[in-house]
């Protein structure tokens, strides 16, 4: 009986987390990275951290950082919408010198992405990453995920 209990206090914390998990990952404060286009840096399933920050700060830890900073952004053209996280690579100004937008570069990939990014299209800076982490998100929102789950917790005894 006390095993069953501490594996449904177990579970109950899981399901907890995976629904901060999940509040967080909405709010865009939190993120899982989808591909390997990052790597070595980031890795496909690690849980990101994103920092919402302003475009004045991106060009400045792009014109003062060694690493240049690795951003979160919209992407909604073609057959893909929803986040890309590469790291920013130039910053596109028109002749005026104005700013028109950001070109960035997966560390993995080869060129540049092919569009300019806009600066309004930002989502924030990734300030940290927990190896694997992302897989718990990736899982619970799968429908096998929610199911296995949810049906778990529900069929251990509570006593």
């Amino acid at each position: 009986m006390a095993r069953s209990r501490i594996v449904g206090i177990v579970l109950d914390i899981l399901i907890a987390l995976l629904v901060v998990f999940n509040i967080l990952a909405a709010m865009g404060v939190i993120m899982y990275v989808p591909t390997g286009s990052m790597v070595p840096t980031l890795m496909p399933g690690d849980l990101i951290i994103v920092k919402p920050t302003t475009t004045e700060e991106l060009i400045h830890d792009y014109m003062t950082s060694d690493e240049k900073p690795i951003i979160v952004y919209e992407f909604n053209r073609l057959s893909y919408r929803g986040y890309i996280v590469h790291r920013l690579y130039k910053i596109i100004y028109d002749e005026n010198g104005n700013l028109v937008g950001f070109k960035a570069k997966g560390d993995a990939n080869p060129t540049p992405d092919l569009f300019i990014v806009k600066p309004e299209d930002v989502k924030g800076k990734v300030i940290a990453r927990i190896p694997y982490l992302g897989y718990t998100i990736i899982f619970a929102r799968t429908p096998l995920g929610f199911t296995s789950v949810s049906y778990t917790h529900l069929t251990l005894p509570t006593n």
